[in-house]
């Protein structure tokens, strides 16, 4: 748009007339949504950019209110419209800019800016790993109770004075985010400086006689709440309510905000299943491992890492054998074409290999923690101690007989602060000077293999996305093949359709009397508000194509019934009977509804076509239950659909959220800005499952203990009864 380019040259300039003639013409031009026009081509003043200042923010505002002025002068009704998007854009960077000058204010009297920048990061991660100590105390999960792996995710931790609750992992997810902004505001003031103050004396100061310390991560953590806020508001379609001199800001539609909330607890809990089931089979060997890592950590020093450089390879590889066992799960979530991809000719596996190196050091100190350390008033910098790259590169490279440059490479790109950019959680080694690192346990820890090779493939590699997104239609396509009850189309579909144009279908099949239109999306599973806006923006163009070749259905179906090998009838299927469906690798958007499209990941779709089962832990790690997630012994159109609108993977979810309303606090004023959140008031899989236990029908009749079956035969009638042998059914 002509106007968009008017009003960013004006904006540089300076020029407001130019401004406010670019915001006119914009209105004229009749955007869709002038909001989302504005914001998504960085148009407009960034009210969070360091180098913004009142006199930008001014110069702004000024322009928006001179057009909305002269709109309601001029009485033209067509453009309200777009005057209250645009009044609703100018109080949203009104606010936020206001709260990031307070917060600027009150950074300048601030005491902890007088220290070096390894000081302050120093008393940051001994703060971090020192509230992470106190919380492993608290008993998570009472004796005979179910262990679902979501204990940690559920909100019951009151914030002193507020009517808002967190949850345990909530807090130190907080502490995360809210480190990453400090790291990134002293890095800001100190970037060029780092390596000249790590030379000088850099005495240690604990966080918890720090002067200015309590206020620091207080402006951190609103600093945080303030980015999320203007990324929701811009990539997330979330609006601004002024209302009782507090300045709201939530989700336009609430559903799909839910949706966020619920794909990321799935993850979570598909992780811990994966976890349980290793530990369970392997038992013996897991109790084995751990064992010897206790038993190495009493020959660590606190504040010291010298002892673990010193342990061979033939040591390392048995103690490494917990960590990699329990890696096991993060790498099933993770697509099999990315152990085929290379960055920078380093395999995806040797940078696993760096996580599980990192992680299986960081356990062997954590033991030490539980044993050795006591705490003083002023030695928490034991729990975080300093450690040469140079050190971590070295041991690295020598037990698993890696080059010291691709050893570098690996290790290097889980620091944070140097050249490759991800986040906190991703780079648990902050970066401090002097090619050093702090070692945080539980930073290192807390890091996701899945959620950082997925975080590292999208940002450095160019492997083609197409790759990934032909093996998963490849593999679905396969899977539903397998069941007896669906016919599925088994070469391309692939004509010129009734518009001139070719048309090819991801996936075509019959099931009972109705028609299935499928189309597959491989997506990035998104971290962030800007990437969850790119991947809705690829299911629009998903639905635009199931339309299409819905179209198609009706004028071009004697192509279809020549080309297709399925035994289709005379006339074309009646838009009723047929069921279109969005099929994703991502849990994110599963139940999104458009124009009778219904969007899918493919764990609940093939939960749906292939029998399953799921088994219950109690806390003593004996198996419970076994469950059936099927209604009845074959699939049915009608259950299908109402499938499709109340997913058996989603069903669990259905209450176990609450809204709240956090404030944003500014210290010294009264809240004027408070965020929508929702939490997890309860344990969903927890509650869903003694519901289930309740109702007989739905438990398969098996003992108590499960005891070892039979190994069903390759030539033998298949599980799922559909009749066929099992190597020709659900073997694969």
């Amino acid at each position: 748009m002509v106007a968009l380019e008017e009003i960013k040259r004006g904006i540089k300039n300076k020029n407001e007339e130019k401004v406010v003639e670019g915001l006119k013409n914009l209105i004229k031009e009749e955007p869709k949504n002038i909001k989302k026009a504005v914001l998504m081509r960085n148009t407009i003043i960034e009210p969070l950019n360091r180098k913004c200042n009142k006199e930008d923010n001014d110069f702004f505002i000024r322009a928006i209110i001179k057009v909305i002025a002269e709109e309601i002068k001029e009485d033209n009704v067509k453009s309200l419209a777009y005057l209250r998007e645009l009044l609703e854009i100018m109080n949203s960077i009104n606010t936020i800019f206001k709260s990031v000058e307070l917060n600027n204010e009150r950074l300048k009297d601030n005491k902890f800016k007088n220290h070096t920048f390894l000081q302050k990061i120093h008393s940051f991660m001994a703060f971090f790993e020192s509230q992470r100590l106190y919380m492993s105390k608290e008993k998570v999960v009472e004796e005979g109770e179910f262990v679902t792996g979501m204990e940690k995710e559920v909100a019951k931790y009151a914030v002193e004075g507020r009517e808002i609750v967190v949850p345990d992992r909530g807090h130190l997810e907080g502490l995360i985010e809210s480190g990453e902004a400090l790291y990134n505001l002293c890095f800001y003031e100190h970037k060029d400086s780092i390596e000249e103050e790590f030379d000088k004396s850099n005495d240690w100061i604990s966080p918890y006689m720090n002067p200015g310390f309590e206020e620091i991560m207080h402006l951190a953590h609103h600093r945080k709440l303030l980015e999320d806020i203007w990324s929701r508001f811009k990539y997330a379609d979330w609006k601004l309510e002024s209302k009782e001199e507090v300045e709201k800001f939530y989700p336009n539609n609430k559903k799909i905000e839910a949706m966020k909330h619920v794909a990321t607890h799935r993850y979570t809990y598909r992780v811990n299943s994966i976890g349980n089931n290793i530990i369970k089979e392997k038992e013996r060997e897991m109790r084995e491992a751990y064992t010897k890592i206790v038993k190495s950590s009493d020959n660590i020093t606190m504040g010291l890492l010298d002892n673990l450089f010193r342990i061979t390879k033939e040591e390392y590889l048995e103690l490494n054998y917990f960590i990699n066992e329990l890696s096991r799960a993060s790498k099933e979530l993770l697509a099999p074409i990315y152990f085929d991809t290379s960055i920078s000719e380093i395999k995806i596996e040797e940078y696993i290999l760096g996580c599980e190196y990192l992680q299986t050091l960081a356990l062997i100190y954590q033991e030490a923690e539980k044993n050795k350390f006591i705490e003083t008033e002023n030695n928490q910098n034991l729990l975080v101690p300093l450690v040469s790259l140079d050190k971590l590169i070295g041991h690295f490279s020598n037990v698993h007989d890696i080059e010291l440059k691709k050893a570098k490479q690996i290790i290097e790109t889980y620091v944070f602060g140097k050249d490759l950019k991800l986040d906190l959680f991703s780079q648990p080694l902050p970066y401090v000077g002097g090619n050093n690192v702090i070692f945080s346990t539980n930073l290192i820890l807390q890091l996701n293999i899945f959620r950082m090779i997925e975080m590292l493939v999208n940002k450095v590699s160019s492997e083609d996305v197409a790759k990934k997104g032909i093996q998963f239609e490849k593999e679905i396509r396969e899977a539903l093949s397998l069941n007896p009850h669906i016919n599925v189309n088994k070469d391309a579909l692939k004509y010129e359709a009734f518009d001139g144009r070719e048309i090819e279908y991801d996936f075509i099949g019959t099931f009972e009397d109705c028609l299935i239109l499928m189309e597959f999306k491989h997506l990035k599973v998104p971290y962030t508000d800007k990437e969850r806006y790119n991947s809705f923006e690829t299911l629009k163009e998903a639905f635009e194509q199931i339309k299409r070749r819905s179209e198609s259905v009706e004028k071009d179906w004697e192509k279809i019934k020549e080309l297709s090998t399925l035994d289709l009838p005379e006339k074309p299927f009646k838009e009723e009977k047929i069921i279109k469906i969005v099929c994703t690798n991502i849990y994110e958007f599963t139940t999104l509804e458009e124009d009778n499209i219904k969007v899918i990941d493919s764990t609940s779709l093939l939960c749906y076509f292939v029998k399953k089962n799921t088994e219950v832990f109690a806390s003593d790690d004996s198996v419970y239950k076994r469950l059936s997630l099927c209604k009845k012994s074959k699939p049915t159109v009608k259950e299908f659909l109402e499938f499709l609108e109340n997913p058996i993977t989603i069903e669990p979810f259905k209450k176990a959220f609450s809204e709240q309303l956090r404030p944003i606090q500014i210290m010294g004023k009264e809240d004027n800005i408070a965020i929508y959140e929702l939490i997890l008031k309860k344990d969903p899989y927890k509650e869903y499952i003694k519901k289930i236990l309740e109702d007989p029908k739905k438990i398969k009749k098996e003992p108590e203990k499960i005891k070892k079956k039979k190994k069903l035969g390759r030539n033998e009638k298949c599980f799922c009864g559909s009749g066929k042998k099992y190597k020709k059914c659900c073997l694969n």
